[in-house]
């Protein structure tokens, strides 16, 4: 029988090493994470499903944003939006028509939409078009191990911390916070596979 879930990160030391769970690294960015998940597939059998967990940037800051760190967030929907979906429409039912298991079903956590770009973005007028599109989270890897997922039917989620603002002051900002979105991260997966 297939392992019930993948517990994948871009890089292990965005979690603390006191985290007593298995964790896959992917790699850094969207091409990277896809295609090391990828290889990561063909060598045995696919789990039942896949859960990305990492750092993210917010983006739409019209509202008041919590001091960072904050959340996490569930994600299940995946945009690549500076084509508007034009691109690759099929991403956004990618992690609705998936199914998946019934403990991520439920109300785990907050939902936030994600997108990925091909690097952080700085520019201002980038993210105010991401922004006027109603996106919340920037994160690199989601979209490309969102599509490769729904690719091969597997259900895939994100549970993402947010560091930073996305802007100038985005890397200086990962780098204060992601070891304290670290600790938010552990704290809810042990809270969710205790469930498994």
């Amino acid at each position: 029988m297939s392992d019930p879930l993948w517990v994948v990160c871009a890089a292990r030391f965005e979690l603390p090493s006191s985290l007593a769970v298995p964790v896959l690294p992917v790699g850094i960015g969207l091409l990277p994470a896809m295609s090391n998940l990828a290889h990561r597939l063909e060598l045995g059998e696919a789990p039942q499903a896949i859960l990305l967990t990492g750092t993210a940037g917010i983006l739409n800051t019209k509202e008041p944003s919590p001091p960072l760190p904050f959340g996490p967030f569930l994600c299940r929907h995946f945009i690549y939006p500076r084509y508007r979906f034009e691109e690759i429409p099929e991403v956004i039912p990618a992690a609705r028509d998936t199914g998946g298991l019934a403990f991520l079903d439920a109300e785990v956590a907050p939902e936030v939409r994600v997108y990925s770009t091909f690097g952080v973005t700085h520019d201002a007028t980038v993210m105010e078009f991401h922004s006027s599109d109603g996106m919340l989270l920037e994160n690199l890897e989601a979209l490309g191990l969102a599509e490769l997922c729904y690719q091969r039917h597997i259900p895939f989620y994100a549970l993402l911390a947010v560091t930073n603002e996305v802007g100038p002051l985005g890397r200086a900002q990962w780098r204060q916070h992601h070891r304290a979105a670290g600790e938010l991260l552990a704290f809810k997966l042990r809270e969710l596979l205790a469930g498994l």
